[in-house]
């Protein structure tokens, strides 16, 4: 500091700061040593693949990795598998009224959700891509014509293809810019996909890479994060429960922990699951439209 016009140099004392302060948190009132109800999805791959109802009889990330957030903070969770649709059905799914639903463990974040008022923690993958899949025949002898009736078969439960499919008359991209008249279909699984292009009722396809394994169709297009307003996997609670915005702030805490310890990144290792991030911190809607 010799020479400049700055107060003395010092740093001898430790600081101690308040502890008294009286601005509320997110988790006052609330008793956070109740047990947790943390719900898994039975046929996700290897996020999750179940053969009973609890988390004890899951392969996948998303068991091991509730198991290290809990733990980190601080929370006495319990996993549950119940089906997709009682967590999601287009619409909140009836599990959260009927209470066999809490947190699901794994949701994307989307528009519609937000607008559904449900509260994401922050994500622990990356945003969802999907290609867009057509037949030999659609690609050596040429798409339908321009502004045709044409059919785009998904996944059910995968959150890019139909969300984004449903918007596709907005899109004036790639396959997008024909201004088709698309009718959505959806199907449980790529076999049943597959079977679909084999008679005819799908022209084209929106899947996650890596389901064209083994498959006959051929990729013509990638639907990247910044074509749709799909993010990465995170922790989805109702955001109208008094509860949520504590237990979200919990579970933050404990993504930020297993995300700096390696124990996150490590859960993704020999998973064909999007690459395991955790850097942006996610805004949920104060704009939603379902009735609290």
């Amino acid at each position: 500091a010799v020479g400049k016009s700055v107060d003395a140099v010092e740093l001898t004392a430790e600081v101690t700061n308040s502890d008294t302060c009286t601005r509320p948190g997110p988790c006052d009132g609330i008793d956070t040593s109740a047990a947790v109800t943390i719900n898994l999805e039975p046929n996700w791959g290897d996020y999750s693949t179940c053969s009973g109802d609890t988390g004890s009889t899951c392969t996948g990330i998303v068991s091991p990795l509730v198991t290290a957030v809990c733990a980190a903070a601080g929370l006495t969770c319990t996993q549950s598998v119940v089906p997709w649709s009682t967590i999601w059905d287009g619409s909140i799914g009836s599990g959260f009224s009927d209470g066999s639903v809490q947190i699901a463990a794994g949701a994307r974040n989307t528009g519609p959700r937000q607008d559904e008022c449900m509260a994401f923690s922050n994500p622990y993958t990356v945003p969802g891509v999907g290609v867009v899949l057509a037949t030999a025949a659609i690609e050596q002898g040429g798409p339908p014509a321009k502004g045709a009736s044409v059919t785009f078969c998904s996944l059910t439960g995968w959150a890019v293809g139909t969300d984004y499919l449903n918007e596709a008359p907005t899109k004036q991209t790639g396959v997008f810019s024909m201004n088709y008249d698309i009718t959505v279909v959806e199907h449980l699984d790529f076999a049943a996909l597959l079977a679909a292009h084999a008679a005819g009722t799908c022209h084209y396809s929106l899947v996650e890479p890596g389901a064209v394994d083994g498959g006959s169709l051929k990729e013509i297009e990638t639907i990247t994060a910044a074509d749709h307003r799909v993010g990465g996997v995170s922790f989805m609670a109702d955001g109208t429960d008094p509860n949520t915005e504590c237990l979200i702030s919990k579970l933050n805490t404990g993504l930020a922990v297993v995300r700096k310890n390696g124990e996150l990144t490590a859960l993704a290792v020999g998973k064909s699951v999007d690459a395991v991030e955790l850097t942006a911190e996610v805004t949920n809607s104060d704009t939603c439209t379902r009735p609290g």
